[in-house]
């Protein structure tokens, strides 16, 4: 199979097979057509393009990352100035049935005893 690609003012052709010249020229046009119907692409201005900078460069992605963990610990370092606390309360019902006893405090019968206890 010879072929030969004649280029001449805009044009392009395959000599040789013309099956491959029509297929080509068919992708060119596509290629084309999909190059020249791109969306529109709108001016950007100097506040658009520092904005963008903030978000996507490293450099100023690092500082606010450092910025961050610098307020975090310095929230930490204030966490071990100030006194902790806790706080813990415990409520107990205590039942008796007294059937018999030689104790006088105690006598026979019911006795129901609440405990109640705080802890700081």
């Amino acid at each position: 199979m010879d072929m030969a690609v004649h280029v001449g003012s805009g044009s392009c052709r395959l000599a040789g097979d013309s099956r491959i010249g029509r297929v080509l020229s068919v992708l060119v046009a596509a290629g084309s057509f999909f190059l020249l119907s791109a969306m529109p692409v709108h001016a950007i201005d100097l506040k658009e393009v520092f904005l963008l900078a903030i978000e996507e460069d490293p450099r100023f992605v690092g500082t606010g990352y450092e910025s961050e963990a610098t307020r975090e610990v310095l929230r930490q370092a204030w966490g071990g100035v100030f006194p902790s606390l806790t706080a813990e309360g415990v409520h107990t019902e205590t039942t008796q049935n007294i059937v018999s006893t030689d104790n006088e405090v105690f006598g026979s019968g019911k006795s129901d005893f609440p405990t109640t206890e705080y802890t700081l």
